[in-house]
């Protein structure tokens, strides 16, 4: 298949700051005395954007939240998230120059669960933001993955400049099952890398990757 424009997700596929949602996320829902442990985080929420997961725990206890209150935690949780991520900004092997790499030859485009501040943040300390046409992050969207529409919004904006390029033509770079769901449902093609979860577990992807090498021989 003859691919035209690649999107990448971004938490767990260039960054690898899972740890730190997963850390941060248990602190400000315990502040609210709610429990959220790690291995709910791993095995249950992995892949959703802050709001979608703050509402699933919420909903999970029975408890209900206010507009508000959800704005006022996700804002928690930002600001403690660059102070973290500053300590030890750790970027996949391979993905800063697999990145300069497709750069050449195809837009490139995010689509992700993360606020638009942390991917600007992340992108600009390792010197590839000017590389992405088009970031479609948690700010954009009223439902994260696994709902496609990041992953159609990001279509749409990238054949304002680039017509020809269509569903099928998509390859999306993945970590996650509930993103490789959500660009499935949105007609796309999905590489998924096992970074956050194990081959078996990702068998639902068009291809499976081990490295950005792997994936740089299926495009060039």
């Amino acid at each position: 298949m003859p691919f035209n424009a690649i999107i990448f997700d971004f938490n767990g596929l260039i960054v690898d700051d899972e740890g730190v949602h997963c850390s941060l996320f248990i602190k400000v829902l315990a502040d609210e005395e709610i429990t959220l442990t790690e291995e709910q985080y791993w095995n249950d929420y992995l892949g959703f954007d802050d709001k979608g997961l703050i509402e699933a725990v919420y909903k999970r206890d029975g408890k209900k939240i206010t507009p508000k209150k959800e704005k006022d935690l996700i804002a928690k949780k930002n600001d403690l998230y660059f102070p973290e991520l500053k300590k030890s900004l750790k970027f996949f092997p391979g993905v800063l120059d697999f990145i300069k790499i497709v750069h050449q030859k195809y837009p490139i485009a995010i689509v992700s669960g993360a606020l638009k501040s942390e991917i600007e943040f992340v992108l600009t300390e390792g010197g590839v933001r000017n590389l992405f046409e088009i970031i479609i992050a948690a700010d954009d969207t009223k439902h994260g993955k696994p709902d496609p529409e990041g992953f159609v919004m990001g279509l749409a904006q990238l054949k304002k400049k680039h017509p020809q390029i269509r569903p099928e033509t998509c390859l999306v770079l993945e970590d996650s099952k509930a993103g490789i769901e959500a660009a499935l449902r949105a007609g796309m093609k999905v590489v998924a890398l096992p970074h956050t979860y194990p081959k078996e577990e990702l068998t639902a992807a068009s291809y499976i990757k081990d490295t950005f090498k792997d994936v740089e021989a299926l495009l060039f």
